[in-house]
């Protein structure tokens, strides 16, 4: 690459710049549906959490990337604090909810506030994991080697956090991702609903 690579805690300023890699890299997922407000408001609430971790990688001033995640079991805090920004949207586009994977997927939310549920064969019993919820780097940057740098770096605070395993969940179709955790000592756990569970122990 020739470039000195730095990778650092995301700040509240450098959100508006995630917001194009968050959208090449979920392009077609309910997440990239449901406005620029919303998108923001989901990276700015790890950001702002103490038991989150949130970095980027960038050289040059360039930002290539960003991963984010939380202590399992953050899904109801997460979906209370932007849950407003969603009705909001979704009142001025109604249509939305013909989608059925949007529609499941906010019918799950909405239950998980009432009813957060932390799967034994999905998670280590007596022991603190983190989820890792989002990675993404820009199409333009893709091919060198910035999702292993963070990856990396995700595992390295998240030891410094004293955190004993970090879990993941992905479309079990998503065969490039799955090979992407696989290289980097991901341990497939448990499939459920088209979702792959993998975990990696730290301590």
């Amino acid at each position: 690459m020739g470039k000195e690579l730095l990778v650092r805690s995301v700040k509240v300023d450098d959100l508006q710049k995630l917001l194009s890699i968050h959208r090449d890299a979920f392009e077609g997922y309910m997440n990239t549906k449901l406005g620029v407000e919303y998108i923001i408001e989901f990276l700015k609430w790890f950001t702002l959490q103490q038991d989150a971790i949130s970095l980027l990688v960038e050289s040059d001033e360039k930002i290539h990337g960003y991963v984010v995640g939380a202590t399992i079991g953050y899904g109801s805090r997460l979906t209370k604090a932007i849950g407003k920004t969603v009705i909001k949207y979704l009142i001025f586009h109604p249509w939305l909810l013909t989608n059925k994977k949007i529609l499941n997927n906010l019918l799950s939310r909405i239950k998980n506030i009432f009813q957060p549920t932390s799967k034994p064969n999905i998670t280590l019993k007596d022991l603190k994991g983190i989820s890792l919820v989002g990675i993404g780097v820009s199409k333009s940057s893709r091919g060198h080697h910035y999702g292993s740098h963070l990856i990396k770096s995700f595992e390295e605070k998240a030891r410094e956090m004293k955190f004993n395993y970090m879990r993941l969940s992905v479309y079990s179709n998503n065969t490039t991702a799955i090979s992407f955790y696989k290289k980097n000592g991901w341990e497939f756990m448990d499939e459920e609903s088209g979702l792959s569970y993998f975990y990696k122990k730290l301590f």
